[in-house]
């Protein structure tokens, strides 16, 4: 697994690299955020990435797997791209998966149940 903290040097061709594409998005399912240091590696392609049916994927488990350190540079650059991503199905498959995750885990914040201390009825 030490292969997986090696900076990736390689550019993504979404077209030719489907099989690369879904491996990797087991990896991001399967293996802890601090060991997937190659993610680096999709800065600078979020844009082509999010147009494309397995490259949409890939980013949708970077953000719901990875830690918020890793997802802010793909976000930043996402968001460069709002517009063009709204005209297109699979950008707008991604920011509806990027919002409903946002917002299960918000709901799942304000439904967790607040400690009074230790307060007792008399």
């Amino acid at each position: 697994m030490a292969i997986m903290n090696v900076p990736l040097v390689y550019k993504f061709n979404v077209h030719t690299d489907l099989l690369r594409l879904q491996v990797i998005q087991k990896l991001i399912e399967r293996v802890s955020s601090d060991r997937l240091g190659f993610v680096s590696a999709f800065r600078g392609n979020v844009y082509e990435l999010s147009t494309h049916p397995y490259g949409c994927r890939v980013l949708q488990r970077c953000f719901e797997h990875l830690s918020d350190e890793q997802n802010r540079p793909l976000l930043e650059e996402l968001h460069k791209y709002t517009i063009n991503l709204m005209q297109d199905q699979f950008g707008v498959s991604l920011f509806v998966e990027i919002t409903q995750g946002f917002l299960s885990q918000r709901q799942t914040e304000l439904r967790r149940p607040i400690r009074l201390g230790t307060w007792q009825a008399c």
